[in-house]
């Protein structure tokens, strides 16, 4: 049996064959989408998409049941989008892989508008 990984970003969602998986319910999610206790920062679904270029996700061809499997993903921040965990849950035969950022919670905040381009590691182990 093939193993599948989906990945949850926004703007994109791609399973390791290939072929596009629907998207996903912020209910499935591992963590919930919230705010900082402090106020200052709000935790989001990363941003895996960033205009014309290609999503990167590297998901090896072949996951052996009970031996771990490297997951990588590029996920696009900036000065006030930062990386913040990447959470992989295994089901079965299906992982799901979703990277989390931080962005700053005031709309009056002053942030450079660099481009930082994060690739984002998570180890999984299908049972």
């Amino acid at each position: 049996m093939a193993a599948g990984v989906l990945l949850v970003g926004t703007l994109a969602a791609a399973g390791c064959s290939g072929s596009p998986v629907g998207p996903v319910d912020a209910s499935e999610l591992p963590l919930k989408e919230r705010l900082a206790p402090d106020g200052k920062t709000v935790l989001r679904v990363g941003s895996v998409r960033f205009y014309g270029d290609p999503d990167v996700i590297d998901v090896p061809a072949r996951a052996v049941v009970g031996m771990p499997l490297d997951i990588h993903v590029t996920t696009y921040g900036g000065g006030c989008v930062r990386p913040d965990t990447t959470v992989g849950v295994v089901d079965g035969l299906r992982a799901t892989v979703v990277p989390y950022q931080r962005v700053v919670a005031d709309p009056n905040a002053v942030c450079t508008a660099d481009l930082r381009i994060e690739r984002r590691s998570v180890q999984l182990t299908f049972t």
